[in-house]
């Protein structure tokens, strides 16, 4: 591999450690951390609490359903991409993305629609520290489009 070709590789580590490393390592600061930034287990130790674990058995049960069916309907699209000619080929790829850009496309950039879209919702509002050093969640903010105030929103 030449000097010039590994630069083509810059793109792919500035994404992974800005979208990756970045976020796992604030993942681990602050479950590893209280509100006043000193060490403590508490937060893992948490995880064992009735709630947390019916939490987290569900979201493994769904985790497992959902890949799989992605199994399941992939394995015979790879057959059927397999076989066919390069023109079809394009086409059956953007028959099955297409869905997918249209479900982004429509939370995020219908004018109005304040209840889902990623460019109305404050993330900071998502979580915070409680005084005792939870980690609790709440609603998302929204702009509202008459008043311009902020406003949590509700389902």
């Amino acid at each position: 591999m030449t000097s010039k070709n590994k630069w083509l590789s810059a793109p792919y580590i500035v994404w992974s450690a800005v979208f990756i490393i970045v976020p796992l390592g604030m993942i681990l600061y602050y479950g590893l951390t209280d509100t006043t930034g000193a060490f403590t287990l508490n937060n893992i130790t948490a995880i064992a609490s009735a709630g947390h674990a019916k939490a987290l058995r569900v979201s493994l049960l769904l985790s497992l359903a959902s890949t799989l069916v992605c199994f399941l309907l992939a394995y015979p699209l790879a057959m059927i991409l397999a076989g066919v000619r390069v023109k079809r080929h394009n086409f059956i790829i953007l028959v099955f993305i297409l869905p997918m850009w249209m479900n982004f496309l429509l939370r995020t950039w219908i004018p109005g629609n304040t209840r889902s879209t990623t460019l109305n919702t404050s993330s900071k509002a998502l979580t915070a520290r409680s005084s005792t050093g939870e980690i609790t969640l709440h609603a998302p903010l929204i702009r509202s489009p008459s008043t311009g105030a902020t406003v949590p929103m509700t389902s």
